[in-house]
């Protein structure tokens, strides 16, 4: 039988690439020392070797699939790459400027790091939160994180087309504080509610403040390192993978389509920002699709909501085509509604009927 194939740590482009491909090809597993040289020479190469590496990533999460999906039999041995091959990797994606290759660096180490998890049978849970990688990898990590969401929300702002909003007044909201920013200051310290009731105030604040709030919401549940509630999150998105796998049922619900969904409620909701936060989470994680209520005192917020959700749908981003039972067509990944109540009453007041039928139906 063949020797597994080494190789030694190099600089030069050409003999990465070589090294890289022959360790891909090579009918026999290369070892760990085998796999974490090429890496690292990969990412140590010219930027434009950069997917070399992300491709070595790629096809250790084949060593874990059933036996028939390998030409030579039998699944060869789980080979996971170090820490600091995959730092390598997502430092020369950084260097590239290829932020979609370093996402998708960051899935596979996700998928690696919870395939051998489950190989060594232990009980974390999968991994899809900050916390779960390696502690090296996160700061990198966290940077592709917030790059690759950023972009998102500024894309998502760009297609959002509030009612009570001119295209002239759009460049000038972001970067002139809006009356109703001034006076949303001026009740935190007087204590007193501003008035929401312009509907042109309403769309500026959403256009000014769509991607700073919907990201802090995201950033809290996907960088967070508290077990409790990475496990919430795990729980609810992804059904089944919390820490223990404890608790999974009733985490998430069936539609009326029989498909698993995140059910949120978010109370003095405004705009949807708490919405786009958990949808662009779950898409980011590859959770399940959103249903959520978001519920204010103000009715006109429901404007507002309604054009989020429909550049959501309509930029492409937690879309996707299902035939549904009324003969086909578009169905969104991630819905929202809008409801009234007001958090300052209690819950079993009048203006809070919403929030009483929803719990009541979970």
């Amino acid at each position: 039988m063949a020797r597994p194939y080494r190789t030694t740590p190099t600089t030069s482009p050409t003999l990465t690439l070589h090294a890289c491909v022959y360790t891909i090809l090579r009918p026999h597993s290369p070892d760990t020392t085998s796999v974490n040289h090429a890496i690292s020479a990969c990412g140590k190469a010219l930027p434009s070797q950069h997917e070399e590496a992300l491709r070595l990533v790629e096809d250790m999460s084949w060593r874990w699939q059933p036996c028939e999906n390998h030409t030579h039999g039998a699944a060869p041995a789980p080979v996971v790459p170090d820490a600091g091959s995959i730092t390598s990797a997502l430092a020369a994606c950084e260097r590239a400027g290829d932020w979609d290759a370093s996402f998708r660096l960051i899935q596979q180490t996700h998928e690696l790091t919870s395939n051998a998890e489950a190989d060594a049978d232990t009980d974390n849970g999968c991994s899809i939160l900050l916390n779960d990688l390696p502690a090296p990898v996160r700061k990198r990590a966290e940077r592709v994180w917030r790059e690759v969401t950023k972009r998102c929300l500024l894309s998502l702002r760009e297609a959002v087309r509030p009612a009570h909003l001119a295209e002239e007044e759009r460049a000038a909201v972001l970067t002139t504080r809006t009356e109703l920013d001034v006076a949303l200051s001026a009740s935190a310290v007087s204590g007193m509610m501003p008035s929401f009731e312009s509907g042109s105030e309403r769309a500026k604040y959403t256009i000014r403040h769509l991607p700073t709030r919907a990201a802090k919401v995201a950033d809290i549940l996907y960088l967070q390192q508290t077990d409790f509630v990475q496990a919430a999150v795990k729980r609810v998105l992804r059904p089944g993978c919390e820490l223990g796998a404890a608790g999974a049922a009733g985490a998430a619900e069936d539609d009326a389509e029989g498909e698993r969904r995140c059910n949120v409620m978010s109370l003095g909701g405004g705009p949807g920002f708490d919405f786009l936060s958990m949808a662009l989470l779950s898409d980011y994680v590859g959770g399940v699709g959103v249903d959520a209520l978001v519920l204010d005192y103000e009715a006109g917020w429901e404007e507002c909501v309604e054009s989020v959700a429909e550049a959501l749908g309509a930029n492409g981003f937690g879309v996707y085509s299902a035939e549904d039972s009324g003969g086909g067509g578009q169905r969104r990944r991630h819905r929202c509604t809008f409801g009234e109540c007001d958090i300052t009453q209690a819950l079993d007041h009048p203006s809070n009927v919403a929030v009483q039928k929803y719990m009541a139906a979970r």
